[in-house]
């Protein structure tokens, strides 16, 4: 149903591509929900860390499919939501020297990271050495992107991403003839019943239904 409009909307969307590398381009579609029961968390000293990908100490997140670059533990690859009551502190421990990091602050008004001002809706670029972040008097939300690169030629057009122009081309062509299996609704823009909760339907027909 609709949100009444007395209340705030507490849905926060973030879309987050992950490159595949050029052996792994044509590999058949996975899909997997990540139902929220599944994301491993810790609370500590003001600070909640919500793992949705990768490993951080003794916290494990659900296994990524076998042909992603994040299922290789040497690539580093994490994503992480941090949560920090107002005064609160957090350390991001050192990585690899090839590994890439970035923070994202979503919420929030005086972040600090390293005793640098971190403003709202911006986004920093970490080296490797271990990172303090600080909330200030107001709570701040972060994400939390690393991974090292691919190391391969990008080319992209629109949702593609290949590793050349030709490729690029080819897939085009492609997606035209067979649109990849055609999509499976009625209509462009499907909206479920309201009082169907939360499910996930596969490819291959299998629903699963979570309660809550």
């Amino acid at each position: 149903g609709y949100l009444d409009s007395l209340n705030p909307n507490t849905l926060e969307l973030f879309q987050i591509w992950l490159n595949l590398p050029a052996r792994s381009k044509r590999v058949q579609p996975y899909f997997s929900m990540l139902w929220k029961e599944s994301i491993p968390e810790a609370v500590f000293n003001g600070v909640r860390l919500r793992l949705i990908s990768g490993q951080l100490g003794d916290l494990k997140a659900p296994e990524p499919f076998p042909d992603s670059w994040a299922a290789e533990s040497e690539n580093e690859v994490l994503i992480a939501l941090l949560d920090l009551e107002a005064g609160a502190s957090y350390t991001i421990p050192e990585a690899d020297p090839r590994t890439r990091r970035r923070l994202y602050l979503f919420e929030g008004s005086d972040c600090h990271i390293q005793g640098t001002d971190f403003p709202l809706g911006m986004g920093a670029e970490m080296g490797s050495d271990a990172t303090v972040l600080k909330a200030g008097e107001a709570p701040s939300r972060l994400l939390w992107l690393q991974g090292r690169p691919i190391e391969e030629p990008v080319a992209k057009y629109g949702p593609f991403v290949m590793n050349t122009e030709r490729e690029i081309q080819q897939v085009m062509e492609e997606f035209r003839m067979t649109r990849f299996g055609g999509w499976p609704w009625r209509h462009p823009d499907p909206v479920h019943e309201a009082d169907k909760g939360r499910y996930a339907k596969f490819p291959d027909g299998r629903e699963v239904k979570k309660s809550g």
